[in-house]
């Protein structure tokens, strides 16, 4: 089993990779096309998602977020709650969270949740949740 530094290394490399090989294909139809205008185009798209992952990629070592696509914090949030003590979480970023109970997250030792829930549809809502 790899230690979990290792695991998040190599998973980081693979989606470098991934973005890498998408990035390539995307260049290869542009130029297929001939069209200097596209070519700038799609080369200033490739230039901004790469920086921007450039930025997500460069965290603290020590930092440690839980992320979760829920679907209904309802039925979860005690296996949540276990998770995120047991991981020592600082931050909890969830998506689906459809309709919790009073319109908020309650996990002891982090602070007020911060939720944007979907009005007027089911599903959806994302939630903030720091120590």
């Amino acid at each position: 089993m790899l230690p979990l530094s290792a695991y998040r290394a190599h998973r980081t490399l693979h989606n470098i990779a991934r973005i890498t090989d998408i990035v390539s294909f995307v260049v290869k139809v542009t130029l297929s096309w001939r069209s200097v205008l596209q070519i700038l185009g799609v080369s200033t798209a490739v230039a901004a998602i790469l920086l921007l992952v450039l930025i997500v990629h460069h965290t603290n070592n020590g930092m440690r977020v839980l992320q979760s696509n829920i679907q209904s914090i309802n039925i979860s949030v005690p296996l949540l709650r276990q998770c995120s003590h047991r991981l020592h979480a600082e931050t909890i970023l969830l998506q689906e969270i459809w309709h919790p109970i009073d319109g908020h997250i309650n996990i002891r030792n982090y602070n007020k949740t911060i939720v944007k829930l979907r009005n007027g549809r089911e599903g959806g809502g994302v939630a903030i949740i720091t120590v």
